[in-house]
């Protein structure tokens, strides 16, 4: 399954000067009202590196991470970036690993015993 924290700390990592992946991943931050995204990355960090304002930094990198095939919606708030993972992208990667864990438990269980269906 995808890691999806770590795919956003690479996609970020390409577009932030400054701070390697495993920076950006240990900043990645689950908000805890899920209006505001399924992930959020706070840009007060940035702001001594760029010497800008968090929220210019948010909304520039909000826009540079729209086009992104795993993000329904990316959106900056304040000095955070918001981001919505894309439900179907989510699903398709949750199906896949519940049937791969479903064949390979049903396999070791069952082997070697007889059943009637």
């Amino acid at each position: 399954m995808i890691n999806f924290k770590e795919s956003i700390a690479e996609k970020l990592s390409e577009i932030i000067e400054g701070l390697n992946k495993d920076e950006i991943m240990a900043m990645l931050e689950v908000p805890t009202d899920s209006k505001l995204g399924d992930y959020a990355f706070p840009c007060f960090r940035l702001a001594k590196i760029m010497r800008k304002s968090p929220a210019l930094i948010a909304k520039d990198i909000a826009e540079k991470l729209d086009d992104s095939s795993i993000f329904e919606k990316v959106e900056s708030v304040n000095a955070y970036v918001n981001m919505f993972l894309n439900r179907k992208v989510f699903m398709s990667e949750v199906i896949k690993e519940v049937a791969d864990k479903f064949v390979s438990y049903f396999f070791y269980n069952f082997r070697h015993k007889d059943l009637s269906i």
